[in-house]
C-alpha cells in the first residue's frame, strides 16, 4: 500500500472513532433525557399554567395575562402575608413558573417537552459558541459541510418570505405572518400517548431501549451499532393507548400567526429572525424561521432600485457577521454609503396645457402627507420629463430623518382629436 494510501485509510480510522465515540455520547444523553422525562411524569411533573391558573390558555395566555396572574398569586401566597404549611413551596412554583411562561424560549421549550426541554434548552444556552455551532452540526467540521439536517441536536430553520405593503415598511408597524407548519403535538409533548396510558414492554427491543444494526463501513469492514430503538423511541415502554389530539403520531398540523414588527424604513430583502420558530422535532432544539421582507406591489410608488436594497441587505449582513472586527475599508461610492437605494419612483400624467404652462399638484405619500409636485408657470415640461424631488423618497433604517429621493416620471396626456379651430390655432401659434 502506497504512503498517500495509508494516510487515507488513517485519516479514514480516525474519523470513524470520532463519529462512533460522539454518536454513542448523543445516543446516551438521549436516553438518559427520556428515562429523566419518564420519571418526572412518574413523579407528576408541575404543570406551570396551571400552577399560574392558565391552564385553559396553554397556546394563548399573552405575556400581561401571564404577568398579572404572577403579581396576584405571588401576593396571595408570600410566605409572609400566608402562614399556612404548603405556602413556601407554593411560592416557589409560582416563581418558577413565571420564570419560565415569561421567557419566550423557555416557554416554548417547555411547551415542547416540559422540563426535559427546559433542561435541553439550558445546556444549549450555557455552551459557547462552538459548541452551540456542534449542536446544529456535531461531524460537519470533519466532514465538509451539510446542515442541521446532518444529525445535530437543532432542528432546521425554516426560510419563508412575507409580502408587506410598501407602506407599511414606509412607517413601521405591525404585519401578521400566517403560515402552516408542522408541531410537536401540545397534549402529549410528542409522546403520542396520555401520561396516565399503560404502558408495556416494547415487542421491537425486548424492553431493552436499543437495538443492534450492523453496517457495512466499507468492503472488509463492517461495524455493530447501537441505537435507540425507533418503536419506542428509547424508552423500553410501548403505550397501549393514543392521545386524544395527535392519534400516536407525535405531531400535529398547526396555522401559526406570528406577528411580523417593522421598524420605519424596513427595507426589502430584510432578513428577520424568530427564534425557535423553525422545524420541531421530537429530540432536537427547534431551529429558527428565517422571514424575508418583500414588498407587495403599490399602485403609486415603487423602489427604484431594487436590486441595491438587495445588495445593501447582503452587505448588512456581512457586517454582522464579521461583527466590525477586521471588515474591509469602505467605498465611499459604494451602495452602504449613500441613500441611492432608498430612492423611490412614481408617475404623474398632466394635460398637455399644464406640461406647456406649467401646474402643481399634490400627491398623498405612503405615510398619508402631501407632496408639491411643481413646474413653474412658463417652463414646458418635455415629454417622458423626470422630477426630482429631493429628501422625498424611503427613509433610512434607523436613521429616518435621511430619506432617499423621490422621482416623478411625467407623462403628457394628449387629446385625441382637435376641432379645426383648434388645429388652426396651433398652427399659428406654435
Amino acid at each position: 500500500m502506497n504512503p498517500r494510501a495509508t494516510q487515507r485509510l488513517l485519516r479514514g480510522m480516525v474519523l470513524l472513532l470520532l463519529v462512533l465515540h460522539s454518536t454513542a455520547a448523543l445516543n446516551a444523553g438521549s436516553r438518559k433525557n427520556k428515562k429523566a422525562a419518564a420519571a418526572a411524569a412518574e413523579d407528576g411533573e408541575v404543570d406551570y399554567y396551571r400552577v399560574l391558573e392558565l391552564q385553559d390558555r396553554r397556546e394563548t395566555a399573552t405575556d400581561k395575562e401571564i404577568r398579572s396572574q404572577y403579581r396576584k398569586l405571588s401576593k396571595a401566597y408570600h410566605p409572609d402575608l400566608n402562614h399556612q404549611s404548603d405556602t413556601k413551596v407554593q411560592y416557589g412554583r409560582i416563581n418558577r413558573a413565571y420564570e419560565v411562561l415569561s421567557d419566550k424560549k423557555r416557554r416554548k421549550m417547555y411547551d415542547l417537552r416540559g422540563e426535559e426541554g427546559l433542561q435541553q434548552l439550558e445546556r444549549y444556552l450555557s455552551a459557547g459558541p462552538q459548541q452551540q455551532q456542534a449542536f446544529q452540526n456535531p461531524f460537519g467540521q470533519f466532514f465538509g459541510g451539510g446542515g442541521p439536517a446532518a444529525g445535530g441536536l437543532r432542528g432546521n430553520n425554516i426560510d419563508v418570505e412575507a409580502e408587506v405593503g410598501l407602506d407599511v415598511l414606509f412607517t413601521g408597524g405591525t404585519h401578521p405572518l400566517h403560515l402552516q407548519k408542522r408541531r410537536v403535538c401540545p397534549a402529549c409533548k410528542g409522546h403520542g400517548h396520555p401520561p396516565d396510558a399503560v404502558m408495556r414492554s416494547c415487542h421491537a427491543c425486548g424492553g431493552q431501549g436499543q437495538v443492534r444494526q450492523r453496517v457495512q463501513l466499507f468492503p472488509g469492514m463492517v461495524q455493530e451499532m447501537v441505537q435507540a430503538c425507533p418503536t419506542c423511541g428509547g424508552t423500553g415502554k410501548t403505550a397501549t393507548t393514543h392521545c386524544h389530539r395527535c392519534r400516536g403520531e407525535k405531531f400535529v398540523a398547526a396555522q401559526v400567526t406570528l406577528p411580523l414588527e417593522l421598524e420605519q424604513g424596513t427595507e426589502v430583502g430584510q432578513r428577520i429572525v424568530f427564534e425557535l420558530e423553525g422545524e420541531e422535532s421530537l429530540d432536537k432544539i427547534p431551529g429558527d424561521l428565517v422571514v424575508r421582507v418583500r414588498a407587495a406591489p403599490h399602485p403609486v410608488f415603487s423602489p427604484r432600485h431594487p436590486h441595491l436594497q438587495q445588495q445593501h441587505q447582503v452587505l448588512q449582513e456581512q457586517a454582522q457577521l464579521q461583527g466590525g472586527a477586521g471588515a474591509p475599508p469602505r467605498n465611499p461610492h459604494s451602495v452602504e454609503d449613500s441613500n441611492t437605494y432608498l430612492d423611490l419612483d412614481t408617475f404623474l400624467e398632466v394635460s398637455l396645457r399644464e406640461a406647456l404652462v406649467g401646474f402643481r399638484r399634490e400627491l398623498t405619500h405612503l405615510d398619508g402627507t402631501p407632496v408639491v409636485v411643481e413646474v413653474p408657470e412658463g417652463d414646458v415640461t418635455p415629454f417622458d420629463a423626470e422630477l426630482r424631488l429631493v429628501g422625498k423618497g424611503f427613509p433610512k433604517l434607523h436613521v429616518p430623518s435621511e430619506r432617499g429621493d423621490l422621482y416623478v416620471k411625467v407623462g403628457v396626456k394628449l387629446p385625441t382629436s382637435l376641432t379645426a379651430e383648434q388645429a388652426a390655432w396651433v398652427r399659428e401659434n406654435l
